[in-house]
């Protein structure tokens, strides 16, 4: 109950805060719901061919949310509603979780859902593969039981078809804690983890492949997983540089705070005197690696704090006898400050108010045929399919990239040859928060329309100015500047033809 009406407080106050990838991946699930299609012309500044689809990452979030928007609408509150119960019960299932079935002490289950609570992101898969994670290791038998077996199997699948390093992660926590949890029964438990992994496995590609056979989309959406993966694989598996927020939020909470209890943890006197903590710090190293060798920058510098199995390892240490349980509190509380510093921006944002936008949106008159680019921010007021932008990748090189990877006859096949650049909108609508942490749009393709500079104030704490706007909901509008074209490519459009065979192309026009 305290949860839920937390929960509902936080709707209340337009929280938590949008992540600036909310149009990235809410685009292709509102065209899913509305049109039958995934795409993500408003992001086509990261890839120029997602105009076309958008088949770069499994669709399980875009196919999830799309269902919740066909029953509550894609209306700014319709949207973070899905975050708020998302949240709420990934929460409610991490407490199940740690007090039915891993019999966690009071004390240390509290401190676990303090400590897991930050991870809130309203715009990311994140939260969704969460929630299907601790549902499947819920459903976890004592003893070996195909039944449920199965079914934490095709949640794992599903898990990992909405965010592969959150759900691959799950699955590999879910999976070790499997087989080390049941008991003695030999090459049954082989058995059990053998199955569950073949359920995960055909679940995820069972799903993907009828994706790409309803949408049409083979051959295209296995080169633009390609090319995409190719291009963000430097990117993201490589070590962070070593800097002060490396050391505050990646070696402290990660290493001495985790991954030292950890092994502390899988000593072998804890098998025989508290199997429950050696168990799942087996379960956690097993999600930890299996995320290292897939994407290890994101999950040093920061996404450890949201892995599922920490807060099931950290809760297992402050629930063991003596003076580790009493140690494993204090490691809890500690993490707890650094994740919450981290995420402190929605405290911010509650303390200085966060609502407003809708009545900043209606202020703007956008004219029907105007091109305008929107940050996250503005986007679930003003988005219209075909005519929108998303402001937060319009600095990215991106399409670049992707462009030179992608093979000719591919670009060809679509009809894209000839769009050779991103479009240049009409309009940019956006918030002070992006204004801070963005910058103000250039100035060689766009003017205040008001003639204003933009300049955010910064808000103050305790007397001491901190990196988060006084006004947030402040609404900066941009023209384009005259003489700039939209676009020098006639072929470019921001809406191809749907499956269903009806034409919404719009072409853009210099």
């Amino acid at each position: 109950m305290v949860l839920a009406v937390v929960h509902l407080g936080l709707w209340w106050r337009s929280l938590p805060l949008a992540y600036q990838d909310l149009s990235f991946y809410f685009e292709p699930a509102i065209l899913l719901a509305n049109e039958g299609w995934l795409a993500g012309p408003a992001s086509h500044y990261h890839d120029l061919t997602y105009v076309r689809g958008m088949y770069f990452y499994p669709p399980g979030f875009p196919l999830v949310l799309a269902g919740w928007i066909r029953a509550f609408g894609s209306g700014a509150g319709s949207l973070l509603a899905y975050t708020n119960v998302v949240h709420l019960f990934y929460l409610l299932g991490l407490w199940a979780l740690l007090r039915l079935r891993l019999r966690c002490t009071r004390a240390a289950a509290a401190l676990a859902l303090l400590s897991a609570f930050p991870m809130f992101n309203h715009g990311r898969a994140d939260l969704t593969a969460l929630l299907f994670g601790v549902a499947a290791w819920l459903l976890l038998p004592r003893h070996l039981r195909v039944a449920r077996i199965m079914a934490a199997g095709l949640l794992l699948g599903l898990a990992v078809l909405v965010s592969p390093p959150f759900g691959i992660s799950s699955a590999a926590a879910v999976g070790v804690y499997l087989l080390a949890s049941l008991g003695e029964e030999g090459r049954r438990r082989i058995l059990g983890f053998g199955l569950l992994a073949a359920i995960a496995v055909l679940t995820f590609v069972g799903i993907w492949a009828t994706v790409l056979t309803w949408q049409g989309a083979w051959e295209y959406g296995i080169e633009q997983f390609a090319v995409n993966s190719r291009v963000r694989a430097a990117e993201l598996n490589h070590f962070p540089a070593v800097s002060p927020y490396l050391i505050v939020f990646g070696v402290v909470p990660l290493g001495i705070l985790t991954l030292v209890p950890v092994g502390i943890a899988l000593l072998p006197r804890w098998r025989r005197t508290d199997p429950r903590l050696w168990r799942t710090g087996l379960a956690y190293l097993g999600g930890f690696v299996a995320w290292f060798v897939l994407s290890k920058a994101p999950l040093l510098t920061g996404a450890h704090h949201g892995y599922l199995g920490r807060p099931v390892f950290h809760a297992a240490l402050g629930s063991a006898r003596g003076l580790v349980g009493r140690l494993g509190l204090v490691v809890m509380l500690a993490f707890s400050v650094v994740h919450w510093y981290l995420q402190k921006d929605n405290l911010l944002a509650l303390a200085q108010g966060y609502t407003g936008f809708e009545e900043a949106a209606r202020e703007i008159t956008v004219p029907p045929e105007a091109i305008i680019g929107l940050d996250s921010d503005v986007f679930p007021y003003l988005y219209r399919p075909g005519r929108s932008i998303n402001y937060e990748l319009m600095g990215d090189d991106y399409w670049r990239r992707t462009r030179a990877e992608t093979s000719p006859a591919t670009l060809a096949a679509l009809g894209m040859t000839g769009c050779r650049a991103p479009v240049v909108p009409d309009m940019l609508v956006i918030s002070a928060r992006t204004v801070m942490v963005f910058g103000p749009p250039d100035s060689t393709l766009f003017v205040s329309a008001d003639s204003r500079r933009p300049q955010v104030e910064l808000a103050h704490v305790l007397g001491r100015s901190v990196r988060f706007p006084r006004y947030p909901s402040t609404v900066y509008h941009f023209v384009r500047r005259p003489g700039v074209p939209r676009s020098s490519d006639a072929q470019c459009s921001l809406l191809p033809a749907t499956p269903k065979g009806r034409e919404t192309a719009v072409p853009v026009a210099p």
